[in-house]
């Protein structure tokens, strides 16, 4: 065999992407470096074989010898680094964020090509979007409509979320919304922008009860995680979120055993119906919540564009984080601080008529009551439409039915019905009770 030729052959192959082992205990798995997405994936020897049948059918090497053995040489050079390594050099690059065409450096505040030295696993496919526009994007938009004065602030932390540490900002976020389809239309757009293989969807209190092997697998290497409701949870250990949220070392396991430590980076939002009741605890100052509001119509936007909008919108919140990041502050606005101190107060003095509190807190306690008791009233209001128009005549509704008219989960019409004079439910059929008052 031409020993110039074969090398000349490698070496073409290899710069199609270059291939290491990662040792997790004594198992050995092989990665390969996409040139064009810019990533490591896993590959296997029967690929790289299918590469080499690939190459050797170019005429320039339609002569050469003993090319079944080049994959054997190629995984004899092929470095191999303990997983340990692998995160070091990965933490090295933590600035960065992938994107289909290139890495934005958020220390640098540009963008650059892929370089296989980034040791990137997961990414997006979407191009990052830096071209100025004069007119706002559909998200933005969205957003206004969707999270009217907060809407800076989630800019900020979806921008925040592409960014893998909390050394900047050590913040929680928590969405309340009494429409379920407003807050999966959300996540569901969150999940796509950050992209799906960089999220978990798991609850807090799944969070505090996980394995290390489960935590390593629902954390590592994520830029967030998700629930979409925490109404009524009360099982969270604060204290677990204290440390997922603080940029502190976790110790978790490979799914082979190997003891593996790092600092969570995957950032932390949460839907809910209403304030949740569980403790704070040390998450006083950390947690935030935003207040979504009801869109009546989403037929006025267009998600398809939207979707189309992520390399754009993704570039706009990045800049919102970068310019939070030089200040030392995010947007928090009067009303998030407002819902904060409501939380808190609910906590510490709960069912409590004459509540010791100071003067200013007990007038921004009467603030939030209010705008709660309009929050319910406007959700019995809706209710009570949404039956009037499946049920002219007050014959029984299905809750299904019900839910699926006010767009929120049967959980929620059940709650509304609890509250409710109106309405009586009993084996799934919503009844309007005889004296109650028609309006």
């Amino acid at each position: 065999m031409d020993k110039e030729l074969k090398q000349e052959f490698i070496k073409e192959l290899l710069a199609t992407g270059g291939y290491i082992h990662v040792k997790d205990g004594h198992e050995l798995q092989l990665y390969r470096y996409d040139i064009n997405k810019g990533l490591w994936e896993p590959a296997t020897k029967y690929e790289l074989k299918r590469q080499v049948n690939t190459f050797k059918t170019l005429d320039r090497y339609e002569n050469l010898e003993g090319i079944s053995w080049i994959p054997d040489d190629i995984l004899d050079t092929a470095p191999i680094y303990t997983i340990e390594e692998v995160r070091r050099k990965s933490e090295r690059h933590k600035p960065k964020a992938h994107f289909g065409n290139g890495t934005f450096d958020f220390i640098q505040k540009q963008r650059s090509p892929h370089d296989q030295e980034n040791f990137f696993f997961g990414g997006r496919s979407y191009n990052l979007d830096e071209i100025p526009r004069d007119e706002p994007l559909q998200t933005e938009l969205w957003f206004k409509d969707l999270f009217k004065e907060q809407s800076t602030f989630m800019m900020e932390f979806i921008g925040y979320c592409f960014f893998r540490s909390y050394v900047s900002f050590k913040v929680i976020v928590i969405l309340l919304a009494t429409n379920d389809k407003g807050k999966s239309l959300f996540f569901n757009w969150l999940s796509g922008i950050l992209g799906q293989e960089n999220v978990s969807v798991v609850t807090p209190a799944m969070l505090s009860k996980a394995t290390p092997k489960e935590l390593y697998t629902l954390l590592y290497g994520k830029d967030a995680v998700y629930y979409p409701d925490i109404t009524g949870i009360k099982d969270v250990d604060t204290g677990t979120l204290n440390v997922l949220s603080g940029d502190d070392i976790i110790t978790t396991q490979t799914p082979a055993g190997t003891p593996f430590n790092f600092r969570n980076t995957a950032k932390l939002i949460f839907g809910s119906n209403e304030l949740p009741t569980f403790n704070p605890g040390s998450l006083k100052e950390r947690v935030q919540f935003v207040e979504m509001n009801d869109i009546p119509n989403f037929d006025d936007y267009s998600f398809k564009e939207i979707i189309g909008e992520y390399g754009a919108f993704a570039f706009k919140c990045i800049q919102a984080f970068l310019k939070a990041r030089e200040q030392h502050s995010m947007t928090v606005t009067t009303q998030m601080n407002s819902l904060r101190l409501q939380w808190l107060e609910n906590i510490e003095h709960p069912e409590t008529k004459d509540k010791p509190v100071l003067p200013k807190r007990k007038a921004v306690s009467k603030e939030m009551n209010d705008l709660n008791q309009k929050r319910r009233e406007k959700a019995q209001e809706q209710l009570r439409k949404a039956f009037e128009e499946l049920s002219p005549d007050n014959e029984p509704v299905k809750v299904s039915q019900l839910a699926k008219v006010c767009q929120v989960a049967n959980k929620t019409i059940y709650a509304r019905i609890k509250v409710s004079r109106d309405f009586t439910v009993s084996d799934g059929l919503i009844y309007k009770n005889n004296n109650s008052n028609d309006k």
